[in-house]
């Protein structure tokens, strides 16, 4: 399926790039670095986050001992920090409207957070450690997401903010659906050789297949749990360096993006925005950089 959608992208963009006569993507906006890095960066965030996110409840409750109901809740608080740090963010930018500062501080936050989920990712070092992980990954996520749109939104017109918003909207479900699939692959091709070579084939590939029906009959602490938790722990290492990555290359990204400075009106005209980039130019490397 990834092959598949990655050559139907493909044909799309050579598309809108040769052959459309209206194109569903503004040409101009091709050529623009904030509309086209704020995608790439939606997809690479959202990759490396499902990967992350994707068997997180299996490892809390296999390698943490946590109930269905616990496993769960931690997993959500991605978006639940998320949701709220959008709130915040919001009202901050009223008062301070530099977006990119935001999306800056969010991505070197975002990798932030994915280091800590490697350092606590099995369950000699507690459950705090990690749910501080996710909070910390959830903050990063509201600051750099809204204000990155808000960015793009400045960047074109107000006809054209369905187009681009839509298409954020679209990379950001293609990013969750690359990202499960990689995590899947991982998952799979990894974590039941790993069971197999520490307890056998035998219960090995019983617990790979149903892991959640043997938790009770081998309780942590025991030879077999031991085994489970070295394996789980091992193969959710792998997924977190992946996340890893990509929340690095998405803060490398996020630098190429314009500065630009929002106001109260509903969008800027062609003319405002041209003389936004003239500012944006005219000012200090560092300032470009970080877009305060």
């Amino acid at each position: 399926m990834i092959v598949v959608g990655g050559c139907l992208g493909f044909i799309f963009l050579i598309w809108e790039l040769r052959f459309a006569k209206n194109p569903f993507i503004p040409r101009v906006y091709l050529g623009d670095p904030t509309i086209y890095v704020a995608l790439l960066m939606e997809f690479v965030w959202r990759l490396g986050l499902q990967i992350e996110l994707e068997y997180l409840v299996t490892v809390l409750m296999v390698a943490f001992g946590e109930s269905t109901l616990s496993a769960q809740r931690i997993a959500q608080l991605y978006n639940f920090l998320q949701s709220c740090t959008n709130i915040v963010v919001g009202i901050m930018l009223h008062f301070y409207p530099h977006p990119k500062v935001f999306v800056v501080a969010g991505s070197l936050l975002g990798v932030l957070g994915m280091g800590l989920l490697y350092k606590y990712r099995v369950v000699y070092d507690g459950i705090s450690g990690l749910i501080g992980a996710e909070i910390v990954v959830g903050i990063a996520g509201g600051m750099m997401r809204f204000p990155m749109w808000t960015l793009v939104h400045t960047s074109t017109t107000h006809n054209e903010m369905a187009t681009v918003t839509g298409l954020l909207m679209s990379v950001y479900q293609i990013g969750d659906a690359v990202g499960a699939s990689i995590a899947g692959a991982i998952w799979t091709q990894r974590l039941a050789k790993e069971l197999i070579q520490r307890l056998g084939s035998s219960l090995g590939m019983a617990i790979y297949k149903s892991p959640l029906n043997y938790l009770k009959k081998y309780p942590i602490g025991s030879e077999v749990r031991v085994q489970m938790i070295e394996s789980y722990s091992k193969i959710q290492r792998l997924l977190i360096i992946v996340s890893i990555s990509f929340a690095a290359f998405n803060a490398v990204l996020c630098f190429f993006l314009r500065g630009f400075t929002v106001n109260k009106k509903q969008s800027l005209s062609a003319e405002e925005r041209e003389k936004e980039k003239l500012k944006i130019k005219q000012q200090s490397w560092l300032r470009r950089v970080i877009g305060y």
